[in-house]
């Protein structure tokens, strides 16, 4: 079906002008939603089954976007085209329309295998594996997650450089009950695939020694550890600190903050290290073993 070309929608498509005055991507819409899924499918935000999952695979995805954006240092409120003052996430309400069409098709075959589909923890977990997709970005083979953050990147310089184009990443086909849209017939790189845990997932320790001999210098070190805890450290013991992150990338941009809030006297240390070495520090009350910290069971898009 993904390779069939649809005469109606390739028409509206040939039609839109800039702006979309005569509400084109409307009767698109109609039309393409049927004929995805069935004549009987309505898209409504408001409805179970496969519109709910299509409501959270959306809310993944940008969730995905405005993370990147923040790394990147822009502002996710100020958009390209959405423009609303009570919607902080304009610019990523534009970025994410490109990858619409991946959540579609991942709930496409969720719902050939299962046409009562609802939105649960396994449905959940199959819809999460989006962020882990192995795609193609300027000739190399990325996880989407790390893709998007390139792409915010490239973003960032062309608000500066007209010259730089914006290249989205690209879809790799994997085997699969249906074959993906034409342009997408490339090979899966096994080993680029990212996992959510284990050596990918890192923490992030603080280990800071700051005077307190006089009020200033007290000051500085009430204000520093609340930065640490604004940007979700939690403490480790007195004078050290630690923060779950999702992949190597996500520590970056945390220790980033902290040398960005460091005390003007002190010493501060950052370690970065990977979940399955955190999870082999031994901790002792006395003589007494404790059990390690447990990293969190939910995905960590910020």
């Amino acid at each position: 079906m993904f390779r069939q070309p649809y005469l109606p929608l390739e028409r509206l498509a040939n039609k839109v002008k800039t702006g979309d005055p005569d509400n084109l991507e409307a009767q698109a819409a109609q039309k393409y939603w049927r004929l995805l899924f069935d004549e009987q499918f309505r898209r409504d935000t408001e409805l179970d089954g496969i519109n709910s999952l299509l409501n959270y695979g959306y809310a993944i995805i940008r969730a995905l976007i405005a993370r990147a954006i923040v790394g990147s240092g822009l502002h996710p409120a100020l958009g390209l085209f959405h423009s609303n003052q009570y919607n902080g996430l304009c610019l990523a309400d534009d970025l994410m329309e490109p990858f619409r069409p991946w959540v579609d098709y991942k709930v496409y075959l969720m719902a050939s295998d299962n046409p009562e589909l609802i939105v649960n923890k396994e449905t959940k977990i199959s819809l999460l594996t989006l962020l882990a997709e192995p795609v193609l970005w300027e000739q190399q083979t990325l996880p989407l997650m790390v893709a998007c953050h390139y792409l915010l990147a490239n973003l960032k310089r062309a608000y500066e450089d007209s010259a730089v184009i914006l290249n989205y990443p690209q879809r790799i086909r994997e085997t699969l009950k249906s074959p993906l849209p034409e342009g997408e017939g490339v090979i899966r790189n096994p080993a680029a695939t990212m996992s959510f845990g284990g050596l990918n997932s890192m923490w992030v320790i603080v280990l800071f020694d700051l005077p307190t001999d006089t009020p200033e210098a007290r000051k500085q070190y009430t204000v520093f550890r609340k930065h640490l805890l604004t940007d979700g450290f939690t403490m480790m013991q007195y004078s050290v600190y630690m923060r779950h992150s999702s992949s190597e990338e996500n520590a970056q941009v945390h220790a980033k903050r902290v040398k960005l809030r460091l005390p003007p006297d002190g010493e501060v240390r950052i370690i970065k290290i990977t979940d399955k070495q955190f999870g082999r520090i031994e901790v002792f009350y006395g003589k007494k073993r404790r059990k390690i910290e447990e990293p969190p069971e939910q995905l960590s898009l910020f």
